[in-house]
């Protein structure tokens, strides 16, 4: 019977094993600042998407409560509730912020 066998190449390990330099203090420092610089524009970047989110939906929202006879009455209370909700929670956030700015501590 003839064996079947599969010849496997030598893998070059002297690449493999090589540790990579060093970085210097400077060059850890540097990147710690650009990471820190994207994650602010990302921040940002997704506060903006929230806020265009929080905006549609108060569109729709207002649409359904100013045509209340298009729509179910218990929908109609919902989105009456919520816009209510998303004002209150908006003026809290912003008194908030008012008084965050004259207090500093």
């Amino acid at each position: 019977m003839a064996e079947n066998t599969v010849k496997m190449k030598p893998v070059d390990t002297s690449t493999a094993q090589e540790r990579p330099e060093k970085m210097s203090y400077e060059q850890l420092e540097n990147i710690a600042r650009q990471l820190s610089a994207q994650n602010e524009q990302l921040v940002m970047q997704l506060n903006s998407m929230r806020n265009t989110y929080i905006l549609n939906i108060m569109e729709f929202l207002m649409r359904i409560a100013e045509h209340p006879d298009n729509y179910p009455s218990e929908l109609v209370d919902y989105c009456r509730t919520e816009v209510s909700n998303k004002i209150y929670e908006f003026t809290k956030k912003e008194s908030k912020n008012d008084t965050d700015t004259n207090n500093p501590d």
